[in-house]
């Protein structure tokens, strides 16, 4: 019986090392929500927060999904223009009926690859580069605040701080988590 509880005590200490061991950054980081939109400097939240520990880390989420997913097209699009060079695909595809063609063209054709992929993939290229730079023009704001403490006291010290019993900040009416 004494072995048996003396595991057990044993297993619980080990479970709580290997628990308190597995820190992540959430447990170091504050979020604000709805902060300032116009505030995109992450050197003034810095300087707002620095009183309660040292900061690692600040990161302001943006509402600039359509961009990013534009550029990750375009990105995708440059990488396989780059395949078909190094692989020798330069010339038109649309070969199926002329004899001596390699059978990947023909099937490549029959599945409706009707012009030369290059010259697809540039148009493509060309039509992403000119939507990326409209939404480039395009004013974003700030949609979360992301402020990351060197220790988790710290982060229990700013938002005891910041955070009346509503959850709401004290000073502006941000939420902060």
């Amino acid at each position: 019986f004494c072995i048996v509880l003396t595991s057990m005590i044993n297993k619980r200490a080990v479970c709580r090392r290997i628990y308190g061991a597995k820190d992540t950054l959430k447990d170091y980081t504050v979020c604000i929500f709805n902060p300032p939109s116009e505030t995109l400097n992450p050197d003034i939240y810095y300087e707002q927060f620095k009183y309660y520990g040292e900061i690692v880390l600040v990161s302001i989420i943006l509402n600039n999904g359509p961009l990013l997913e534009k550029l990750a097209e375009m990105k995708e699009t440059e990488i396989k223009l780059e395949y078909l060079r190094r692989i020798g695909l330069d010339e038109d595809i649309n070969t199926i009926g002329v004899i001596g063609t390699p059978f990947w063209k023909k099937i490549l054709s029959c599945l409706g690859f009707k012009e030369n992929i290059k010259v697809s993939l540039k148009k493509k290229l060309r039509q992403l580069k000119i939507e990326v730079s409209v939404l480039l023009q395009k004013k974003y704001s700030a949609v979360r605040v992301y402020i990351t403490f060197n220790h988790q006291s710290k982060k229990k010290k700013c938002l005891k701080s910041c955070n009346g019993s509503d959850g709401e900040n004290k000073v502006s009416g941000t939420k902060v988590l």
